[in-house]
């Protein structure tokens, strides 16, 4: 392998693993993907190099490109998206080169774990899953998990590796190759019209662990500063999706927001009402929050959840805070 070339955002270096012969090797982010940025082009910039134009989704020559971008794992608004590119099974007439979106804290894992990408290529004899924990990194039986939905194939694999994990996996759809079918992380986050290319492949999922620290070109404090004033803009309490409309229980409010929620408004069909308070701009702050979709079908008597207000790697709200 050449030698790493560490960039602030960038930790230098992805993995490429070969599920036909079951070997991983390392290879550096630079120089050839200097003139890309972010995950999405990395993944394009694979395609274009090293894929046949021809390739059909579930041909062993299509390829799994997973790949964050330079500002994951930072606490930067927004920065959990991770990127995975491949010939997708869903666009007709013609097979084309997409990216599925995924949320969640594989983003951050992987840039955690050393890693700016993992190219994914060939096809396994058996099932298997990909466990990465920084330098270490091997293709794991899967036998015992294949079959199972999801929820317990995450389960599973948290049993067997680390429940601090990220863990993503494909469900039965996916091993049957059904195009629709979806790869899952975190139980909720989805990458669409994925899980049958991770099927053709007998790859059940990926567990990515890591404690290695994020670098950013900038002072600790001014950007903390910048993070800051992106939550007052944005607006957000947010545990979950930004909703559709501006909701006081998830709503940070801020002069400058986007959200009109301002301290005194009413959300429109609580009953009693839910009056936004300043108390209620803390991050720290255990409150409870309805469920929304109580809201907007008028049942104010809906779930009642007890959260801490402090987001998720795709919120503008630190996890440290």
């Amino acid at each position: 392998m050449d030698t790493i070339q560490k960039r602030y955002g960038y930790t230098g270096q992805g993995l490429r693993v070969n599920l036909t012969t079951g070997k991983i090797t390392k290879e550096p982010t630079f120089p050839r993907f200097k003139d890309e940025i972010g995950g999405t082009a990395l993944g394009y910039r694979v395609f274009w190099d090293e894929v046949p134009p021809k390739t059909q989704p579930l041909d062993e020559a299509n390829k799994i490109v997973i790949a964050p971008g330079p500002f994951s794992g930072s606490g930067a608004l927004c920065s959990s998206r991770t990127s995975i590119t491949t010939i997708y099974p869903t666009i007709y007439p013609m097979p084309m080169i997409a990216s599925a979106h995924i949320g969640g804290d594989m983003a951050a894992r992987l840039k955690q774990a050393g890693y700016d990408f993992i190219i994914i290529e060939g096809k396994s004899e058996k099932p298997v899953y990909l466990y990465i924990n920084n330098d270490n990194f091997e293709l794991r039986d899967a036998k015992g998990i294949w079959g199972q939905g999801t929820r317990r194939a995450q389960q599973m694999l948290a049993d067997q590796t680390s429940p601090m994990a990220s863990i993503a996996v494909i469900g039965p759809a996916g091993e049957n190759l059904v195009p629709m079918s979806v790869l899952i992380s975190a139980r909720q986050h989805s990458g669409g019209g994925i899980g049958s290319i991770f099927g053709s492949k007998k790859l059940k999922g990926v567990v990515i662990q890591g404690d290695q620290p994020i670098h950013i070109h900038a002072d600790k404090k001014e950007w903390q500063k910048i993070t800051e004033r992106n939550i007052d803009l944005f607006g957000s309490l947010n545990q979950h999706v930004v909703p559709s409309a501006p909701n006081p229980l998830f709503e940070f409010w801020a002069p400058g927001s986007r959200w009109n929620g301002m301290p005194g408004n009413v959300w429109q069909k609580a009953n009693p009402p839910i009056i936004l308070g300043e108390d209620m701009r803390s991050p720290n702050k255990i409150s409870y929050r309805w469920c929304a979709s109580q809201f907007f079908l008028g049942k104010p008597q809906g779930l009642k959840i007890q959260v801490r207000n402090n987001g998720c790697y795709s919120c503008p709200l630190l996890l440290h805070r």
